[in-house]
């Protein structure tokens, strides 16, 4: 069956899209939920190690999610949005999200069946998801 093989991974990539996408809706809901309250809002993140979110084992359907700090920051548990829609952040975070059963992520250098995506967040509040391989070809390439 030829199929098979492509079948996966179009469903993988569309796992990685479909959670990246859900990541930024969700943070995007709390930035506003935090200026019509007039509030801080704390969106809590998953720890920074890499591994399937629910811990299982690394199964071709399992979605990871990695957080990349600002230099200089201690790794904190949440992202707090102002009154204003700022964060409290020093310098973006980044979310890459990842299906490691499924195979490597896809780069210039090691096309790889996955196109990995990133979700970013600025000290400004401005939450993107983007591709972090150069030459992008599903997503906006990241800055």
């Amino acid at each position: 069956m030829v199929g098979v093989p492509a079948l996966g991974e179009f469903l993988a990539n569309h796992r990685v899209r479909d959670a990246a996408e859900a990541l930024r809706d969700t943070l995007l809901q709390a930035r506003a939920q935090a200026v019509t309250r007039r509030r801080d809002v704390d969106f809590p993140l998953p720890a920074p190690v890499r591994g399937p979110i629910d811990d299982a084992s690394e199964d071709s359907s399992e979605v990871a999610i990695v957080v990349t700090y600002p230099l200089g920051r201690a790794a904190a548990n949440v992202i707090r949005f102002n009154a204003k829609g700022g964060t409290d952040l020093a310098g973006p975070v980044t979310l890459d999200v990842s299906a490691p059963g499924a195979g490597a992520c896809s780069t210039p250098n090691a096309p790889g069946p996955i196109d990995c995506l990133r979700v970013r967040v600025s000290p400004s509040g401005q939450v993107a998801v983007c591709d972090p391989s150069p030459g992008a070809k599903n997503a906006p390439g990241c800055p």
